[in-house]
């Protein structure tokens, strides 16, 4: 399964993407992730930035899942989004929404999804999960689960609120993502999701998978080698110094849900 020609845009304590990790590039240490692999230069991008590390010393476990917690984490660190900076505005212990029955402060993800919340990352997502509970006109509940493994609708929806630029790209391109064309109505139901996939395809993030039509696949499971591949592609194109398309990000998200607007999502 491969992000090889996915789109052109761009952890914890030892078990994700965030162990303890110097920021200077270092040799790199992953066994299980050859020079030949397809998204080795991404892989090695990432871990060189320190924004992930391995499941190991050694190990990258390119093949495994990545959860929401995790992928919130990279996406903002990607865009330099301070977590921190949005604790004064802490949602979550002033009771929101039930959230504490789901997230403790004492979880290592607690400050990146108390931010993520506030400035709106889970815009235009929905629970990667069959919660009898869940209420359809709430499209934030996405935080509750952050421990669950992501889809790859949801992870793009994210990167691209991350990155905030001020226009979606409304017409689809001419090699289309076949399985998510019905989405491309204005009416449809899941139309402002396909505008962060068309937008994050046309800044050259994703593809599709080499398949008849370059399907999308929204609802497979993001993988650790596709995280480092979307999140590296949306550094290069955005934020690294000289980034080409830098002037088109805005990131001056409001300090509170109901007034923050991430780009390309309304």
């Amino acid at each position: 399964m491969e992000f090889k020609k996915l789109l052109a845009f761009p952890v914890l304590l030892g078990i994700f993407f965030w162990g303890v990790h110097s920021s200077l590039a270092e040799s790199f240490p992953f066994s299980d992730v050859s020079t030949d692999h397809w998204a080795y230069d991404d892989i090695q991008n990432l871990y060189d930035l320190g924004i992930i590390s391995g499941k190991s010393a050694n190990t990258y476990d390119p093949n495994s899942s990545v959860t929401v917690a995790e992928f919130v984490k990279i996406s903002m660190e990607t865009a330099s989004v301070n977590a921190e900076e949005w604790l004064e505005n802490d949602f979550f212990t002033d009771g929101g929404w039930g959230a504490l029955q789901y997230i403790s402060e004492n979880d290592w993800f607690y400050s990146y999804i108390n931010a993520a919340y506030l400035i709106d990352l889970f815009d235009k997502t929905e629970p990667d999960i069959d919660d009898q509970n869940y209420e359809p006109d709430y499209t934030n509940y996405l935080y509750r689960y952050p421990n669950t493994p992501i889809s790859r609708v949801n992870a793009t929806n994210i990167l691209m609120n991350s990155v905030n630029l001020d226009e979606c790209m409304s017409a689809p391109e001419e090699n289309a993502l076949i399985d998510i064309e019905d989405w491309s109505s204005p009416g449809n139901e899941n139309y402002e999701k396909w505008l962060s996939i068309n937008t994050a395809a046309y800044y050259g993030i994703i593809t599709g998978f080499d398949e008849d039509g370059h399907p999308f696949k929204p609802s497979d499971q993001l993988t650790r080698t596709e995280a480092a591949a979307i999140a590296s592609r949306a550094y290069e194109a955005f934020f690294m110094e000289g980034a080409q398309h830098a002037e088109l990000v805005n990131l001056d998200f409001s300090p509170n849900h109901e007034s923050a607007s991430p780009g390309c999502q309304r």
